[in-house]
């Protein structure tokens, strides 16, 4: 592809970028697909901990007296189903990453990217 373009200092620079071939395009493609699975996961964890954190600083808070419990029931009540369902949702982008045939596809068109 490369040869028919004129020579050029500019032409030189991209040259070695443009003649990759189509499979070290694909291999890059996927690479770039893991990661950003990798990182998706990743950050959905620090989520679910930090909120799972945060509930145990509140039934801490209402236990050693420092807040009165009764102020703190409603919250705690209304975390427990958001941790459930940050849980639930890495648990599906697991399984959806694994079983996906294709890794760019399974990336990119994730709920989660939508």
């Amino acid at each position: 592809m490369t040869q028919a373009l004129p020579r050029s200092r500019e032409v030189d620079a991209i040259a070695p970028s443009a003649s990759i071939s189509h499979e070290h395009s694909r291999k890059l493609q996927v690479q770039r697909a893991e990661v950003v699975q990798e990182r998706s996961s990743l950050q959905l964890g620090i989520v679910i901990e930090e909120a799972d954190e945060t509930l145990l600083w509140l039934e801490l808070s209402g236990e050693s007296g420092i807040v009165k419990p009764s102020r703190l029931q409603r919250l705690a009540r209304q975390s427990k189903p958001i941790i459930s369902i940050l849980c639930g949702v890495l648990a599906h982008t697991k399984k959806v990453w694994e079983s996906s045939d294709d890794p760019i596809s399974g990336a990119l068109f994730h709920p989660l990217f939508a």
